[in-house]
């Protein structure tokens, strides 16, 4: 899985400033997450709106990416709340392992790992009533 999560940074430039938010950083990012060859498959409709994302979605990557908090200030932070991960049973295997062990190791609140078969990353567009049902079930009522 390591090779696969450093395959986008390949030339040390997917953080950097000039790079980030443009059309071949967009579409390294959607191969990342989608599959090789997915950002190609698109037509100009539906690169529009990841295009005028863009920077907005490279500066959260990046944000994420150069976060320095320790994790125990996350779990202390958060551990007691109920916390549902939601993962694609296609998604890239860093993804996947990443809600797998934050599932197995989430202290001391309740976790619920829900896994949507034949979808990827982008479960939440490709298969929304699903992702929004299953959410709805996690919050509370009352």
């Amino acid at each position: 899985g390591i090779d696969e999560l450093e395959a986008y940074d390949r030339d040390g430039r997917f953080l950097a400033d000039d790079f980030g938010g443009s059309e071949p950083w967009l579409a390294r990012f959607v191969d990342y997450w989608s599959g090789p060859g997915t950002w190609a498959e698109l037509d100009d409709e539906a690169r529009a709106p990841w295009l005028r994302s863009a920077r907005k979605i490279f500066e959260e990557v990046r944000e994420t990416a150069l976060d320095d908090v320790p994790h125990q200030a996350y779990v202390e932070a958060l551990g007691a709340l109920p916390l549902l991960l939601l993962a694609g049973s296609e998604s890239t295997l860093a993804g996947r392992r990443c809600c797998e062990v934050l599932a197995r190791h989430w202290h001391p609140g309740p976790v619920e790992l829900q896994v949507f078969a034949d979808v990827g990353h982008m479960a939440p567009v490709l298969a929304p009533g699903e992702v929004a049902a299953r959410i709805a079930m996690h919050l509370p009522t009352d």
